[in-house]
């Protein structure tokens, strides 16, 4: 097979385009492989608005960065024909070898992209000498075309979940999350955690085939902002207060204890770590530390006791048992001298319904966690992000399943398109 033709199969180059040089020439990097290819003359062509035949009207010169050849860089180069159509005006015809406006070829594209999902997004780009804001708008890119086709008109239970991105003088900036509890990919992310987020959210919604009315459950934390906004925008959604976020609450209580006066001679640290472990999954060491603090410390006994007495309200096998169980709690908390305790008392009681809605729903935002996770690890290696927008696509892209993502959504279709050829 000659090389021409050879290039002509890879590149999925369809008729009338042909290949009529290989060349190399000097480039910025050292030496380039340059692929030309032209448009036969006196041949009309496809206006990409009304897709009917026209003639040329003059020629502009184009180049896309392609595959690497046996690590040397590689270039297209073309002189791509406007149409000049009567209705529609002059315009830019389509080329079947790279997307609109982008300046890679669709390998090129499904190569550097299919990195970035186990690489940052900059190393890439210093790997293959790409330009990293032309990654990242390539990313973006695909992320609104893929969202554009999102359906979400079967969706009805959804996580929702904060997350900080970027620290600095000015604070703190949080983006919130919305996932599809039922199948685990990100549906929705958007800057800020307050109750302005459900509304966009709702919005966002309805664009896609979904309605407020369709979502019957909502998985959150104890956090007012969210909790108002579901209310507010999703009237019909019965909200489930995450137990993780419970147990959580009544451990920071814990540590408000433990960092007061101790008897113990054992490290505070040391202490607040055994005594937030659960009484079943401590080894002898623990148990040990636990029989020191029943022994000399009351206050502590009585705080670690609180915190497994809530912890067992999802043990109670039914709503009613859980219900008088968490009644019983609250009074125990308020009888006692700690004040942390009695603060999370208040907070359980006017949550109570929420947090026996999981006997109901059975949903946790341990999704949500395994995300926060999976984001840690993207932060890391992108060494933290300078924009909060470059953090929302990144979500997309990674937050994603194999079969649901949306730019592998885009690579199975240009795959079946090369097949096609």
């Amino acid at each position: 097979m000659e090389l021409m033709e050879f290039a002509r199969l890879t590149m999925n180059l369809e008729e009338p385009w042909e290949i009529t040089d290989l060349c190399t020439e000097e480039g910025k990097d050292g030496m380039e492989l340059a692929i030309h290819v032209d448009y036969p003359r006196g041949r009309t062509v496809v206006c990409p608005c009304c897709k009917e035949d026209v003639k040329v009207h003059d020629r502009v010169h184009r180049v896309w960065r392609s595959l690497d050849w046996n690590g040397t860089k590689a270039y297209l180069h073309a002189d791509v024909p406007r149409a000049d159509c009567p209705y529609c005006g002059v315009k830019e015809i389509d080329v079947p070898w790279a997307d609109r406006r982008s300046r890679f070829t669709r390998m090129m594209e499904i190569f550097l992209v299919s990195l970035c999902r186990s690489m940052a997004p900059c190393t890439v780009a210093l790997k293959f000498k790409v330009d990293p804001r032309k990654l990242r708008k390539l990313i973006a890119a695909h992320v609104k075309d893929g969202l554009k086709h999102l359906d979400l008109s079967r969706l009805e239970r959804v996580g929702v979940d904060e997350r900080s991105v970027l620290k600095g003088r000015s604070g703190s900036c949080f983006v919130t999350l919305f996932i599809d509890m039922d199948t685990g990919r990100v549906v929705f992310v958007t800057p800020g955690k307050d109750s302005k987020t459900l509304a966009r959210f709702a919005t966002f919604l309805s664009k896609h085939g979904g309605s407020p009315r369709n979502i019957k459950d909502f998985s959150c934390d104890f956090g007012r902002p969210f909790i108002t906004g579901i209310r507010r925008y999703f009237k019909r959604s019965k909200i489930t207060c995450d137990r993780f976020h419970l147990v959580k609450l009544a451990t920071e209580a814990l540590r408000k204890i433990v960092t007061g006066l101790s008897p113990i001679k054992a490290s505070r640290l040391k202490v607040y770590y055994t005594l937030s472990t659960n009484e079943s999954n401590m080894d002898a060491e623990q148990k040990d530390l636990l029989s020191q603090v029943r022994e000399l410390s009351k206050r502590m006994s009585a705080a670690f006791d609180l915190k497994e007495d809530l912890a067992q309200v999802y043990r109670m096998g039914g709503r009613g048992n859980a219900k008088r169980h968490l009644e019983q709690w609250i009074a125990k908390a308020r009888s006692s001298d700690l004040r942390p305790f009695k603060t999370l008392a208040d907070t359980v009681e006017g949550n109570m319904y929420r947090i026996l809605n999981w006997f109901d729903s059975g949903l946790t935002n341990g999704v949500l966690e395994g995300m926060n996770s999976l984001m840690n690890s993207v932060k890391g290696r992108s060494r933290g992000f300078r924009y909060v927008s470059s953090f929302v696509y990144m979500t997309y892209f990674m937050g994603m399943g194999e079969d649901h993502d949306v730019y592998g959504n885009v690579i199975r279709k240009y795959k079946k398109e090369a097949l096609h050829a």
